[in-house]
């Protein structure tokens, strides 16, 4: 091994910090690349309580080395801090149009259940308490009206069910142990951020 060999290796061992965990790695990268968030919290089923995440535990401490990462392939990492959660984003625009397609499939269904809730005069913690959430009973309220099922339909998803499939699977909302639907710090921090929007 010539001597600019061994350089770029002892390169390769300071830029990737000695104490990150491969396995957690590879799974962060895996939830990154699906498209989900990286929240501060996970929903424990056993406990029925939000314990922290290890994934968010990792890309806190490690920000900038991952952030590096993913800019050399493209993406922006992506911390929002009032919402705990991590995302990434494509730097060019290239993919303007199926990034917007991929924000409506997402920020669409989490107004719409948001709207009802307020609607029916309910504040809308409820939708972030890991304690309370929307039942099953009142998600099928919602698309009894035909604007709302229009609403969800428009937003790529033929219905409700498969709405919240989509946003289990990106990490924005999950299940409690009474099986209602519950809101991330992800998808709270969306919903008040639309909620600006419209107040404005």
């Amino acid at each position: 091994m010539n001597s600019e060999q061994i350089q770029v290796q002892k390169e390769q061992q300071t830029f990737i910090p000695a104490d990150i965990d491969p396995t957690v790695a590879r799974k962060i990268h895996a939830e990154l690349a699906k498209g989900c968030v990286i929240t501060k919290k996970v929903y424990n089923n056993g406990t029925s309580q939000l314990v922290d995440n290890k994934l968010f535990t990792a890309l806190f401490k490690h920000y900038e080395y991952f952030k590096q990462t993913y800019n050399l392939l493209g993406w922006d990492l992506v911390f929002r801090e009032s919402g705990d959660f991590f995302h990434v984003s494509r730097i060019t625009d290239n993919d303007s149009d199926d990034a917007d397609n991929s924000s409506i499939k997402v920020c669409l269904p989490l107004f719409v259940i948001a709207d009802y809730v307020v609607k029916l005069g309910i504040d809308t913690v409820t939708l972030w308490s890991e304690n309370v959430g929307v039942p099953q009973a009142d998600l099928k309220s919602i698309v009894a009206s035909s604007h709302n099922q229009h609403l969800i339909e428009a937003s790529g998803h033929k219905t409700i069910n498969d709405a919240i499939k989509h946003l289990k699977a990106r990490g924005l909302v999950y299940e409690n142990s009474k099986g209602n639907i519950v809101y991330t710090s992800a998808a709270k921090y969306f919903v008040l951020q639309l909620i600006g929007r419209f107040a404005r």
